[in-house]
């Protein structure tokens, strides 16, 4: 039987969470996957994780979170978020599972709490969690050991948050861990997650679809489209855990022309050459390059 590791040990110790299919609050059973994710943090400096919805990947970085708190000195955690409700909302997760560790303490005096409020805890050993929302400024004036963010795809500061942070983790040997359902190809998170299974930069890329989770199955999967109204780009990133091309919104106004058919012909055989397939496009063309004239 192989020997579970001490985070893992944690968890299943201390880490109680609200069960929706039970309806009741109970101590955690890890799914395998999330032992891994667990496991893998310990082993690895930076995380990039691709996810479906409601995989619990939020659970298991508090855990981590609550766990590097109790276990270390002076240690500072950054949660950053798409918005702050959803910070605070796991900032309270880290406090419930420090709470269990508290109260199952043979000294109830022996708090561990030094401070503790809305966007901040931090323990008697110094060790600290501070949760923000978007803001350019994240990352900044922090001597930072654990970066978190989650949601990574719709943070829009992420790319500055980064730069900022990145230094300070390079200085203290700090890891960061960056978390999101996927959205467009060609941004931020595109660039890392593909850069990483390419081994073109240091993040462990970790890949979570919905059919790891033993709660969901084909019956799920299709409440949810249906959820979705079957709309095939949010299905393929909310539940697929694909990246879709970005669509361009841009209108382009209508251009209608009459012209002999000899010149129809000229015009057509131009756009081929050119490889353009409507004479609205070889239009804008000639008309852009007209103005770079003036």
């Amino acid at each position: 039987m192989k020997k579970e590791s001490e985070i893992i040990k944690f968890a299943e110790k201390y880490a109680y969470i609200f069960n929706p299919y039970k309806n009741k609050t109970e101590k955690i059973t890890l799914f395998d996957y999330q032992k891994k994710i667990l496991n893998n943090f310990e082993k690895n400096k930076f995380t990039i994780i691709k996810q479906s919805r409601q995989v619990g990947i939020d659970t298991v970085v508090a855990i981590y979170a609550a766990y590097l708190l109790i276990k270390n000195n002076e240690k500072t955690i950054l949660a950053i978020y798409d918005s702050i409700d959803s910070a605070k909302n796991f900032l309270q997760t880290v406090r419930n599972i420090i709470m269990h560790v508290e109260e199952s303490c043979e000294n109830k005096k022996n708090r561990l709490f030094f401070i503790n409020n809305k966007r901040e805890i931090q323990l008697k050993n110094k060790s600290r969690l501070i949760v923000m929302g978007d803001t350019p400024n994240g990352g900044k004036s922090y001597r930072i050991d654990l970066l978190f963010m989650n949601n990574f795809e719709y943070i829009s500061h992420s790319k500055d948050i980064w730069a900022a942070a990145g230094w300070t983790l390079s200085v203290n040997n700090g890891k960061s861990i960056f978390a999101s359902t996927p959205k467009y190809k060609k941004g931020f998170f595109h660039e890392l997650w593909y850069n990483a299974i390419k081994k073109k930069n240091d993040f462990k890329p970790v890949n979570i679809n919905w059919k790891q989770n033993p709660y969901f199955d084909n019956v799920w999967y299709e409440n949810m489209c249906r959820r979705f109204n079957y709309d095939k780009d949010s299905i393929a990133k909310e539940l697929d855990g694909k990246f879709i091309e970005k669509k361009d919104n841009k209108r382009k106004s209508a251009i209608n022309i009459r012209v002999e058919k000899e010149k129809k012909n000229k015009i057509l055989n131009r756009m081929k050459q050119k490889n353009i397939s409507s004479i609205t496009d070889y239009i804008i063309e000639l008309i852009n390059n007209d103005l770079k004239c003036y």
